[in-house]
C-alpha cells in the first residue's frame, strides 16, 4: 500500500511545478501585452521561429526533413547570376575592375563579402568547441 505522506508530498511538488509554469507564462503574456502584441500571436511566432531554427540546425538545412501541416515556407536568399552572353567587353571590364581593386589593396565593403566572412568565423568557433 502507498504511504499517504509520500503521496501528499508528490502532489504538492506537482502543484508547485504547475504554478511555476503558469507564472512564467503569465510573465511572457504580460511582456507581450506591454509591447502591444497579442500574447497568442507572439507565442505562435516564437514557435514558428523555433521550428525554422531547428530545421536549419541539421546538416542538410532541413531540405530532407518532413514538412508539417501549416509549416511556414522559409525564404532563402536569391542569388543573382550574370547572363551567359553579355555585351562585348563587359566581362573584361568587370575582371579588370576587380584586378585593379586587388592591385591597389582596396578593402572596401564591396570587395568583402560580410556574410561569408561571418559564416567562416562562426564555423571556426564551432570547430574549436
Amino acid at each position: 500500500y502507498a504511504d499517504q505522506y509520500e503521496v501528499r508530498r508528490e502532489e504538492k511538488k506537482e502543484r508547485i511545478e504547475k504554478n511555476k509554469r503558469r507564472q512564467s507564462r503569465n510573465l511572457e503574456e504580460r511582456a507581450a501585452t506591454d509591447r502591444g502584441l497579442n500574447p497568442r500571436d507572439m507565442r505562435k511566432n516564437e514557435l514558428k521561429r523555433a521550428l525554422v531554427m531547428s530545421k536549419n540546425s541539421t546538416a542538410s538545412l532541413g531540405k530532407f526533413d518532413e514538412k508539417l501541416n501549416g509549416e511556414p515556407k522559409v525564404k532563402g536568399l536569391k542569388r543573382k547570376f550574370d547572363p551567359l552572353v553579355s555585351a562585348k567587353g563587359e566581362e573584361k571590364a568587370k575582371n579588370m575592375a576587380i584586378l585593379n581593386r586587388v592591385a591597389k589593396g582596396d578593402t572596401s565593403a564591396t570587395v568583402l563579402n560580410v556574410r561569408k566572412a561571418q559564416r567562416a568565423i562562426n564555423n571556426s568557433k564551432r570547430n574549436k568547441k
